[in-house]
């Protein structure tokens, strides 16, 4: 693969980047219920981070095509760091709720460029390959930050929690700048977007988005009310963490298989059996009250999520021209991060007039939902 000694940096700075989001996993849920949230206002403040992060994300996208990638690498970083390090001054919900937005936008500024960056460097026919070992870098980081996080919080408390998540983001900082010049930026020579955007009248394309939609919607519930649910079984912030590192673990496990063989069998498939299983794990959690079995469904949960992403980031990348890739990471982390808001955000609406229960049953429906559109888009294209 062309530019191959550049893809390894871009990898550990992913781990990084999403090992340090994700340490917050366990702890914000319950950091927030001390601050006095209800039910309701932790799915929002948890989803608030997800709702700024998918509001610039197409637009830094756009300017990551123009600019460059580096710029806005590098202010990701920084504005990830300082935001999380400043969780540990808060006193109240809405510093709380300001720091969760201003961390949104430092993330809206990593992530699309770290997947346009991949997909700058990876040819065509090795594309699923390329965001297999990417996203399996960025998976691992998000199934190392939860039982880091878990771990944490038990034994030093809500301030070293946050300390340690800004320290994995200066981690992936330090790395950044040590290897800095091998970053490429945008060549002047490269094709710019397609200034017809015809491309964006396709409809697979928005099957693409809607799949990263619904699979985020459900890691997005999962990471916000496990803890909350597990706390109510009996199941301790390290027990809530190491469930959800237990999704993470097997998506990590299986990425690169997955967009190997999207390369060789299609997209399509791979996505279809991908949220049938996400929306059928997700629906039995919801008669789950054990560590055990609660794990053992996160962990084919995670499955579900290795095959629908690294196929949904590929196909919407297939549909894009060559000029536009920042834009098409940006669309494709903005479906992801629309779903990881309004997952917390709608089914926490669910659990205040029911209960946790019905809420994880409602997820794994709404995915089914979701799934008979998105197979119609596909035919439709």
């Amino acid at each position: 693969m062309k530019n191959s000694s550049v893809l390894p940096t871009i990898y550990v700075i992913g781990f990084f980047a999403f090992a340090s989001q994700s340490l917050v996993f366990p702890v914000m849920p319950l950091y927030a219920t001390q601050l006095g949230a209800s039910v309701s206002e932790v799915g929002l403040i948890v989803a608030l981070v997800a709702y700024f992060n998918a509001s610039f994300m197409i637009p830094f996208g756009l300017l990551s095509d123009k600019f460059g990638r580096r710029t806005f690498l590098i202010a990701g970083f920084i504005i990830a760091t300082i935001s999380t390090l400043l969780y540990t001054l808060t006193t109240n919900i809405l510093q709380l709720s300001i720091l969760r937005a201003i961390h949104g936008i430092g993330l809206a500024a990593q992530t699309p460029t770290i997947i346009a960056t991949v997909l700058d460097l990876s040819p065509e026919e090795q594309r699923g390959k390329a965001l297999g070992w990417i996203t399996t870098a960025t998976q691992t980081g998000l199934m190392a930050g939860p039982i880091i996080g878990g771990l944490i919080l038990n034994s030093f408390g809500f301030t070293i929690a946050f300390i340690s998540c800004s320290i994995f983001s200066l981690i992936g900082m330090v790395v950044l700048l040590a290897r800095f010049s091998i970053i490429p930026q945008k060549k002047k020579t490269e094709p710019s977007v397609n200034k017809s955007w015809q491309w964006l009248k396709q409809p697979p394309l928005y099957g693409g988005m809607l799949t990263t939609f619904a699979i985020a919607m459900g890691i997005g519930t999962l990471g916000a009310y496990i803890p909350i649910y597990g706390e109510g079984l009996g199941i301790t912030a390290a027990g809530a963490g190491l469930i959800i590192t237990l999704s993470f673990a097997s998506s990590a496990m299986l990425r690169v298989q997955s967009g190997t063989l999207s390369d060789k069998l299609g997209r399509k498939p791979l996505i279809i059996f991908g949220l049938i299983l996400g929306a059928a794990m997700m629906a039995l959690i919801s008669r789950s009250q054990t560590l055990i079995l609660l794990g053992i469904l996160a962990f084919c949960f995670g499955i579900g999520i290795a095959f629908v992403q690294p196929s949904s980031m590929a196909l919407i990348a297939d549909l894009s021209p060559r000029g536009a890739k920042g834009l098409a990471s940006g669309m494709f982390t903005c479906a992801y991060q629309i779903g990881n808001a309004v997952g917390p955000t709608a089914m926490g609406v669910v659990a205040g007039i029911s209960n946790l229960e019905t809420m994880f049953l409602a997820c794994g429906s709404s995915i089914a939902f979701m799934l008979i559109v998105i197979v119609i888009l596909f035919k439709t294209g």
